[in-house]
């Protein structure tokens, strides 16, 4: 039980309303929920540290509820108490369907013919809406409370689409839909859970997941199934503490547990040099690197200075040894084992209050900007993930900051790495009588040794075949020494065994003589567990149960807690992730040669599927999935062989860890697996969160072939979707609203096709297809479709939509065509350093210079009867009117090139390579900005006729498509889809659906 000075850590004011009726009129009385009270009040008050509401208890009616609920978790100004930030609402009575629909619950004197005695589910789960707090939990003890779901889920789809903010809330209820509930059974199960949650100390919140699944174990034999209603979070819920969380920065040994006469030995030396260097005033030289092999104590070393600094040292060979360790030297430990080097920056970047940007300059620079010291040990460098990544991407640079203090402990020095090195196996830092001091304390000290009282001599002896055999490892010198503490007397002088192997099967036999595998078999899902380790008892027995045919339960558990311990360490990982885990890589690694592989990580992905929460039609709820689901899944399923299983499920694709999910792609590298890891880049780098992320996902797949992937996706949203309409790579699009609708697309390889809306029929423009198309617009010119087509060669021709197609060449330039522009049966085409206009039954006008000026882009209008051009050059806006005479030039205030300029009305539009859009009204010469894309480039502009008037539609760099109004508020509500990846083009059909050019083809959105 956390002491009330833990409890203070977790600031959060937490509040609970526990009720329940115990009288009806309708129903017999139940006589037992005083206790049910009792019980889950005061496991809420004792375990999670929660203020109990005073004002309700006993047989209340239901506005009393109601208005217990904000009364709770209301601020009390006058006596300094704060809003709520979680609530948990708890209430046992009679429960019944009305109409056969409604879920309802009895309060006093209930009657079913009478609407004050009863309350629905849908108006108390409203009332826990309508509250502040941050999260909340709804506890139904009641008969067929499963029923209430059916208002938990309508009121969700409300509130997600109604509201910006409202509380998470997790539905709790005693049975199912077809149970009754039995007095009692739920209650005393949800206060033991509370208690003792069966989860790694080191994990502060009992995930609502596992509080469910331990209740459920707790009532297996009642014939009730509790059940668990949640929305799809990625936060960590935190309204339940963990009443056994024991924070540490580290996870302690698992041989410094009592009695196994396990002591720190020696090492003064590199103690001395690790604490002079994190306690030093003056920036370093150099960072420090503790170097060895693999058991040579690196990770010891490494814990036990925190633990000094921590006031709790652990045993030592010299009592005083602790005393050269000052009290708070260290700041974070990290274990970089099964980490990228964005997971340590991020812990980084928690404990000292800086953005956790991986690999920018701009964490370094906040980070050296907090004041003081960083005293940082990075335990297990050449575990991590990617240990390059780490290395180049955290280590390196953090080394370079004055203010950090950085110790690491790697196998060797890495490439690269500048670092004074503490070597372990080196003469300065190892001595053999500091290995025979570890041996004696264990024959000596050790609580089941045979040799406690042996004579000196003997223990000497024993001592010294131990030091010569382990050589600079102290791992292996403990573990012989265990060897030799379990043997009789008589065979002291037996030959040591061969290795390690017969002294870890022989120590794991002896845990349970009667069942010599007993041991072994629960402790190997802990060798193949990822991260932090195993997360919750759930998934430890199913892995055990699928590996070994073996029907362990929690019984087990806690007898191998009891005789394993020195075996397990609880791992932390951040202060919201833990697990159990075998700290010992040498007896992981015995462990793991036990079972194939691939058995074993199959066995997890079955144990970790059965413990996701499932949707409606009982398929996965992906999006209900805890973290180490989240973040290991895809790599146990890559060793499983099954990834392909899962790749075209669009819930497992969002919902897990995005680097973890790229790295098994790359591991199981198909054809199928590239392409889904190509969409989740895609995906990843867009950055986007817009609420369309499936729709996105939908265009993507479709986009990389995964058909099915893109069907699935866009059956589970209701936003814009994409249709597929021509494979081949696009440059442009333009679309010509008359005569049935025409689509002109201009192919990045060379050439262009049109498409009749109407029917579907594609067919080829007449065009020398080895000279690329730069510039094309469609348009009615005469009351027919045209298509006005610019190429490299500086050739211009004029094509009516029909498939006789016979075009007809307007001009040509010395330089490629940069712009085509066809409206109100005008043609504006232009060149890099000409332009040129032609007038239906009039004709071409002259080719207008501009002077040793590049046009990047032209566009016309009509003021007053009067036709003006604008073009742009990379930092001007031109103006001339019909005759090609200059009338004004001017700059815009965005700081890089001009890309694209179009008119509406007398608001000329330009578009910048700095991602910029800006407009500039020709009467009064006002400009504002319309909006902007950061810095990714705008690719097209164009002006385009809606039922709402005159639009404009810009495409960018990034993926996203823009349509909005040019006025000074026009762009407060713009439409805005972003698809994931560049679009070249686009223009907008009668109906009202978008065409889209994209390096991947044409697409049709709906939107």
């Amino acid at each position: 039980m956390r002491s009330a000075e833990d409890r203070s850590a977790i600031a959060e004011r937490r509040v609970c309303v526990v009720a329940g009726t115990q009288t009806y009129v309708d129903w017999k009385d139940l006589r037992h929920v005083p206790e049910e009270i009792s019980l889950v009040r005061g496991a809420l008050v004792e375990a999670c540290g929660m203020d109990a509401y005073d004002g309700i208890g006993l047989d209340p009616t239901a506005d009393e509820l109601k208005d217990a609920v904000r009364a709770a978790t209301a601020a009390d100004p006058q006596a300094d108490i704060p809003a709520a930030d979680f609530l948990v609402l708890y209430y046992s009575g009679h429960g019944f369907l009305r109409f056969d629909t409604e879920f309802c619950l009895a309060v006093k004197n209930g009657s079913r013919s009478d609407e004050s005695t009863f309350i629905s589910a849908h108006a108390l789960l409203a009332a826990v809406y309508d509250t502040d707090v941050r999260a909340a939990a709804v506890i139904l003890d009641a008969c067929v409370s499963a029923e209430a779901g059916g208002a938990y889920g309508g009121l969700l789809q409300q509130i997600e689409g109604r509201r910006a903010f409202a509380p998470t809330v997790y539905l709790f209820t005693s049975t199912s839909r077809i149970e009754d509930a039995e007095q009692l059974v739920f209650a005393e199960a949800f206060a033991a859970a509370l208690r003792e949650p069966g989860i790694p100390r080191g994990k502060r919140f009992i995930p609502p997941s596992v509080l469910r699944d331990e209740i459920d174990v707790r009532m297996s034999r009642s014939g009730q199934t509790p059940t668990l209603d949640f929305p799809q979070v990625s936060k960590v819920c935190e309204i339940f503490p963990n009443p056994l969380n024991m924070w540490r920065k580290y996870d302690r040994p698992s041989e410094t547990v009592s009695g196994t006469g396990w002591r720190f030995c020696g090492r003064r030396q590199a103690v001395s040099e690790m604490v002079a260097h994190l306690s030093a005033e003056r920036p370093p030289d150099r960072q420090y690197l503790v170097t060895g092999a693999s058991g040579s104590g690196k990770s010891t070393l490494l814990r036990w200075v925190v633990a000094a600094a921590e006031g709790a040292p652990l045993p030592s060979g010299e009592g005083d040894l602790a005393r050269l360790v000052p009290l708070a030297c260290v700041d974070l430990f990290l274990d970089a084992r099964d980490q990228y080097a964005h997971d340590v920056l991020k812990q980084i970047g928690d404990k000292f209050g800086v953005r956790s940007e991986v690999g920018t300059d701009d964490f370094f620079r906040e980070l050296e900007g907090v004041a003081g010291s960083k005293r940082i040990l990075v335990d297990s460098v050449h575990r991590a993930t990617e240990p390059a990544e780490l290395i180049e991407d955290a280590l390196i640079p953090l080394a370079r900051l004055s203010t950090t203090r950085l110790v690491m402990a790697c196998d060797s020095v890495p490439r690269g790495l500048s670092a004074h090195e503490i070597d372990l196996e080196g003469p300065d830092y190892f001595d053999a009588v500091d290995v025979r001091e570890l041996v004696w304390g264990v024959l000596a000290d050790r609580t089941d040794s045979r040799h406690r009282n042996a004579r000196h001599a003997v223990l000497e002896d024993i001592c010294d075949r131990v030091a010569e055999q382990a050589g600079t490892s102290f791992l292996r010198a403990y573990l012989f020494a265990l060897d030799m503490a379990a043997r009789d007397s008589h065979d002291v002088e037996a030959e040591m065994r061969a290795s390690v192997t017969e002294i870890f099967r022989e120590q794991l036999a002896r845990l349970a003589p009667d069942d010599p595998t007993w041991a072994a078999d629960l402790l190997v899902p802990l060798a193949y567990a990822f991260g932090a380790g195993m997360p919750n008892r759930r998934v430890w027995l199913g892995v055990v149960r699928r590996l070994t045919g073996r029907d362990a339960d929690h019984e087990d558990l806690l007898r191998l807690f009891d005789k394993a311990d020195e075996f397990m360490t609880e791992s932390p990982r951040g202060e919201e992730d833990a697990g159990w885990r075998i700290q010992s890589e040498e007896l992981a690694q015995y462990l793991a040669e036990l079972h194939e592989s691939g058995r074993v990580h199959a066995a997890f992905t079955e144990a970790l599927l059965d413990a996701l929460p499932v949707g409606m039609d009982r398929t996965p709820s992906w999006g209900r999935a805890d973290r180490y689901t989240r973040v290991n899944f895809a790599e146990h399923a890559f060793w499983a062989g099954v990834l392909d299983e899962y790749l075209d499920d669009p819930g497992f694709l969002l919902a897990m860890d995005s680097r973890r999910l790229r790295r098994a792609f790359t591991l199981w590298g198909t054809e199928s697996a590239r392409a889904v890891r190509e969409v989740c880049d895609r995906m990843r780098g867009s950055g986007v969160d817009d609420g369309c992320t499936v729709s996105r996902l939908s265009f993507l797949a479709a986009a990389f072939g995964r058909d099915r992937l893109a069907g699935r996706a866009a059956s589970m949203t209701d936003r814009w979707k994409g249709s597929w309409i021509e494979r081949a790579p696009a440059e442009s699009v333009a679309v010509v609203n008359h005569g049935g609708g025409h689509l002109v697309v201009a192919l990045r390889e060379g050439g262009a096709l049109v498409c009749t809306l109407r029917t579907g029929r594609w067919w080829r423009l007449s065009l020398d297809d080895r000279d690329l198309v730069t510039a094309l617009d469609a348009g009615v010119l005469d009351g027919r479709p045209f298509a006005v087509v610019g190429q490299l060669s500086g050739r211009v021709t004029l094509h009516e939509l029909n498939e006789e197609d016979d075009p007809s060449e307007l001009c040509r330039f010395d330089s490629q065509v940069v712009s085509c522009v066809l409206r109100q049966g005008e043609l504006y085409v232009s060149a890099l350093q000409e332009w040129t206009f032609f007038e239906v039954g009039v004709g071409a006008g002259p080719k207008v210079d501009v002077f040793g000026h590049f046009l990047a882009d032209l566009s016309a209008t009509t003021v007053a009867g009067r036709r003006l051009v604008a073009g742009i050059t990379a930092n001007e806006v031109i103006l001339w009117d019909a005759s090609g005479e200059e009338i004004d030039r001017f700059r815009t205030s965005q700081s890089r090139a001009l890309t694209s300029v179009t008119v509406l009305g007398t608001e000329i539009v330009t578009a910048s390579d700095d991602g910029s859009v800006q407009v500039t009204e020709l009467r009064d010469g006002r400009t504002w900005p319309l909006f902007s894309l950061g810095d990714q480039p705008i690719t097209s502009l164009r002006c385009c006729n809606t039922s709402d008037g005159h639009r404009l539609l810009a495409t960018g760099q990034n993926g996203s498509l823009i349509i909005c109004g040019v006025g000074e508020r026009s762009a407060a509500n713009p439409i805005k889809v972003d698809v994931g990846f560049p679009v070249q083009s686009a223009d907008l059909e009668e109906t009202g659906r978008l065409v889209v050019a994209t390096e991947k083809g044409i697409v049709r959105l709906f939107l």
